[in-house]
C-alpha cells in the first residue's frame, strides 16, 4: 500500500514522503521516501521481523561507565584527550 504523508513542523513547515506499507507486516512502513531542497532520500527496511526483541539487546556494553553528570564526562574526555590519568578522589 502507498500513502502520501504530510507533516507540519513547529514552525509551519510542511514535510511531504511517500510511505509504501506492508500488509502482511500490520502495514509496517517499508519504505519511506522524501524529497527535500531538490534531494531526495529513501529509506528501505529489510528483513523486517514483528518478533518482540530479546530484553538483552538494551542492556548497556559491558564498558559502559556511568558519570554523575555531563560534565563530569566532559571532564573525563578532555583528560584523556590531553594524556592525564585520572587520579580517584582522595588519593594524593
Amino acid at each position: 500500500m502507498k500513502n502520501k504523508v504530510v507533516i507540519t513542523d513547529d514552525q509551519g513547515k510542511t514535510h511531504e514522503s511517500t510511505v509504501w506499507n506492508a500488509g502482511d507486516l500490520k502495514k509496517f512502513p517499508i519504505k519511506i521516501e522524501m524529497t527535500e531542497d531538490g534531494r531526495t532520500t529513501t529509506m528501505l527496511f529489510k528483513n523486517v521481523k514483528a518478533s518482540k526483541p530479546d530484553a538483552t539487546l538494551f542492556d548497556p556494553p559491558k564498558s559502559y561507565k556511568k558519570y554523575e553528570s555531563q560534565q563530569a564526562l566532559m571532564q573525563q574526555e578532555m583528560m584523556k584527550r590531553m594524556g592525564v590519568t585520572a587520579v580517584p578522589p582522595g588519593h594524593p
